[in-house]
């Protein structure tokens, strides 16, 4: 526990609708990438992840709330049930959306063969 989150290790599950699940084959049939590693977190206002690039690829999926994401300059808004996939190196930030006082969301790292420059939305 920090000034910002909770992040547990829990079963998918136990935190995802239906809806949820099946994107999350989606991107596991489709996008095919190697896990390195799932968190999930528990944010809460003023959470704000600054801009930064990583050596890997990562997937944000919104459990609940509302998150801002801005993927090499292209912003948006993530409700529950919604994802995207950064890609390694790429400029990105991202935090709670405005009027949203909390959120949970899960943080896929991985490696993608193939796929890694798909659009991040």
């Amino acid at each position: 526990m920090n000034k910002f989150g909770d992040e547990r290790k829990r079963t998918l599950a136990d935190e995802l609708s239906g809806k949820q699940a099946g994107d999350t084959g989606f991107i596991c049939e489709n996008i095919h990438p190697v896990m390195l590693g799932v968190t999930y977190w528990d944010c809460f206002a003023p959470w704000q992840v600054p801009e930064r690039r990583i050596c890997d690829n990562f997937i944000l999926v919104v459990k609940e709330g509302r998150v801002t994401v801005a993927v090499n300059g292209e912003e948006r808004i993530l409700a529950a049930g919604e994802w995207c996939t950064v890609p390694e190196f790429v400029p990105h930030s991202f935090g709670l959306a405005p009027g949203c006082c909390k959120c949970s969301h899960f943080i896929c790292h991985c490696l993608f063969s193939g796929g890694g420059r798909i659009n991040p939305f």
